[in-house]
C-alpha cells in the first residue's frame, strides 16, 4: 500500500496519529524519568563524595588520636619512670638515715625518751616500706617465694603490745585520752584457727596494715572514757577481725574510707596519710572490708576479711 492510499484513509492517519501522541508521551516521560534520575545520581554523587570525605576525616582523627595517646602514654609511663626512681632515692636515702638513727638509739641507754624515738623511727620505717614495696611489687614480691603459716591473732596482739609500748604515736590531742588509754585492757577475744598461708615479705605489709588500721581504732575513741573491743575469728575461707572503738566515724570519712567518695574528709593529716596507704594494701592483697557506724550507741566497727591463703598480691591495673 502506497503513500496516497495512507493519506486517503482517515481511519489510519488518526490511529497513526495516536501511536505518535502515544510515543511522544512516553518519550517525554522518559525524559521526566531520565531527568529524575540524573538529578539523583548527582545527589548520590555528592553523598558519597560527602561520605568518602567524612570517613577520610575520621580515619584521620583517630589515627591522630591513636598517635596523641600512644605519646601520652608513653609521656605517664615517662613519668611514671622518673617518680619511681626519685621515690627509690627518697626511700633508701630515708632507709640510711633511719638505719644510723636505730643503731645510734640502740646505744644509748633504755629510757622512755629512747623508746618514745625507737617507736616514731619504726613508724616512719612502716609506712616509707609500703610505700616502697607498692612501687616496687614485682621486684619485692615474688610468686615463687616460700609460703609460710602465720597467726593473724598472734600479729595483732603484737601489735597492740607495740602501740601500746608508746601511745605517743597515737599523736593523741589530749594527754587526758592518753592517760586513760594507757590505763585500759583492750578486750580482744580469739575464735577458732586464725592461721593463714602466706609469704614472709606478704605477712611483714600485712602486719604494717593491722597496726596502722589498730594505731586508728584507739585514736579515735571516747577522750574521757575511751574503749576497744577486738574480734577474731575464722573459717575456712578466711579469717574476720572486728575492731570496734566507743566513737562514731562520720559520714564523710566513712564513704571516703570506704573509696565511695574522692571528697577528702577533715581529719587528722597523718592518719588519713596512713589510711590512704592501707587502703591501696587492703586491695593489693585482695583484702576486703567493711565500716559499719552506730550512731545511737557512738560505736564504729571496721570488719577486716582477710583470705586464709594469701601468696601472692593484685596486679594494680586491675585494682
Amino acid at each position: 500500500m502506497g503513500n496516497n492510499e495512507l493519506g486517503s484513509n482517515p481511519k489510519i492517519v488518526e490511529e497513526q496519529k495516536l501511536i505518535i501522541e502515544k510515543l511522544e508521551k512516553q518519550l517525554s516521560e522518559l525524559k521526566v524519568e531520565n531527568e529524575g534520575l540524573i538529578a539523583q545520581i548527582k545527589s548520590l554523587e555528592i553523598e558519597l563524595r560527602d561520605s568518602k570525605e567524612d570517613l577520610k576525616w575520621e580515619q584521620e582523627f583517630q589515627q591522630n588520636a591513636l598517635l596523641a595517646e600512644r605519646a601520652e602514654k608513653t609521656e605517664l609511663e615517662t613519668k611514671v619512670k622518673e617518680w619511681q626512681s626519685i621515690a627509690d632515692q627518697m626511700a633508701h636515702t630515708f632507709n640510711s638515715d633511719i638505719f644510723i638513727a636505730q643503731h645510734a638509739l640502740l646505744k644509748m641507754e633504755d629510757s622512755p625518751h629512747r623508746k618514745k624515738a625507737f617507736a616514731h623511727l619504726m613508724e616512719v620505717k612502716e609506712l616509707t616500706d609500703l610505700i616502697m614495696w607498692r612501687l616496687k611489687r614485682a621486684y619485692y614480691f615474688n610468686k615463687n617465694d616460700r609460703v609460710i603459716p602465720a597467726d593473724i591473732s598472734e600479729i595483732v596482739n603484737k601489735q597492740v603490745a607495740m602501740i601500746f609500748e608508746s601511745l605517743s604515736i597515737l599523736r593523741l590531742s589530749s594527754r587526758k585520752h592518753q592517760k586513760l588509754l594507757s590505763e585500759t585492757n583492750p578486750e580482744i577475744i580469739i575464735e577458732g584457727d586464725c592461721g593463714i598461708s602466706t609469704t614472709e615479705q606478704i605477712k611483714i605489709a600485712l602486719g604494717a596494715v593491722l597496726k596502722d588500721l589498730l594505731k586508728n581504732t584507739f585514736k579515735n575513741t571516747n577522750e574521757a572514757a575511751p574503749l576497744v573491743k577486738i574480734r577474731i575469728s575464722a573459717d575456712k575461707e578466711s579469717v574476720l577481725c572486728v575492731l570496734s572503738n566507743n566513737l562514731a566515724m562520720g559520714d564523710d570519712f566513712r564513704e571516703w574510707l570506704l573509696g565511695k567518695s574522692e571528697q577528702e574528709p577533715e581529719g587528722s593529716t597523718s592518719s588519713k596519710v596512713g589510711l590512704r596507704i592501707v587502703k591501696g594494701w587492703l586491695k593489693l592483697l585482695n583484702i576486703d572490708y567493711d565500716v559499719k557506724v552506730d550512731k545511737i550507741n557512738e560505736w564504729t566497727t571496721v570488719l577486716i576479711k582477710i583470705p586464709k591463703y594469701i601468696t601472692e598480691i593484685k596486679d594494680e591495673e586491675r585494682l
